[in-house]
């Protein structure tokens, strides 16, 4: 597993972008972390393994996957991904 981007969001968590290992929300401040990872049999979770980016945007977060399209997650709503094919 490498790490292929990282952001922090308007509340410094961190969202590492890895290869092969999801997406792990990381806060410093409680050092406390939360992985995402592809669920086939969940159609709310990420749509692959492989995040290559990550870009913040106020209460979104969107992660671009290698060959799988985008997902978004809402950090306010804590809702589950939505998707993008792209």
């Amino acid at each position: 597993m490498a790490i292929q981007d990282i952001k922090a969001d308007p509340s410094d968590k961190l969202w590492i972008a890895t290869r092969k290992g999801g997406v792990t929300l990381f806060d410093p401040v409680r050092n406390e972390n939360q992985t995402f990872l592809h669920e086939p049999l969940n159609s709310n979770s990420i749509l692959f393994n492989d995040v290559t980016s990550t870009i913040v945007d106020d209460s979104l977060v969107w992660m671009g996957t290698y060959g799988e399209g985008v997902c978004i997650y809402n950090t306010r709503s804590k809702k589950k991904f939505t998707t993008k094919i792209v």
